[in-house]
């Protein structure tokens, strides 16, 4: 995994562990239409201007990265199929058996299944759309841009997820779509091959 993607994992769950208590006590929240959405947006920083969050301590040197978001769950991530679905029964199955903390955010359990500390993308956005009336939905969207591919240049998750009686969350559906370079394809998001 390179650095700039465990930049932009580490920057994106401080976002969500951050912005998502202070939110709730702003007076902003009470002024909330119908459908709330929160959007974070990170670029890649320069190798001169790297920021470390987390910290190995002086007495255990190790070759690990200081930037490591957390453990590491053994979830291996999502399989892409085809037709532009991602299955998402073997990771409801996971989260059951996990007593983690961010089962309980839908943008932090999207985070997981998705596994975002291995983007190499430029610009990783994340927005997350619920509804405040009821809190049981959620929708979540990651594009990552500016790939270091030839042929594509960015991807999108679409994750639909439901909140339930223990107030964790599980995945009801999940799409990925892919948009090519210039002159290597299509430049919607869908999930058709790049040339």
């Amino acid at each position: 995994m390179s650095d700039v993607g465990r930049r932009i994992a580490v920057v994106l769950l401080l976002a969500a562990v951050m912005v998502g208590p202070a939110a709730c006590s702003s007076s902003a929240e009470q002024a909330t239409p119908a459908n709330s959405t929160t959007t974070t947006s990170t670029a890649a920083a320069s190798p001169a201007a790297s920021t470390s969050t987390a910290t190995t301590p002086p007495a255990a040197s190790s070759s690990t990265p200081t930037t490591i978001p957390g453990p590491q769950t053994g979830w291996p991530g999502p399989s892409l199929r085809a037709d532009g679905t991602v299955p998402v029964a073997a990771f409801n199955a996971f989260v059951d058996t996990s007593r983690a903390t961010w089962r309980q955010s839908p943008l932090r359990t999207s985070v997981e299944f998705l596994q975002l500390d291995d983007t190499t993308a430029v610009t990783t956005t994340v927005r997350v759309t619920t509804n405040p009336d009821s809190l049981r939905q959620a929708d979540v969207v990651v594009t990552a841009d500016g790939l270091l591919d030839d042929s594509v240049r960015g991807t999108r998750f679409e994750v639909h997820l439901t909140r339930r009686s223990d107030t964790s969350w599980r995945l009801t559906s999940a799409r990925w779509s892919q948009q090519c370079q210039p002159n290597r394809g299509h430049q919607d998001f869908t999930p058709a091959l790049c040339v």
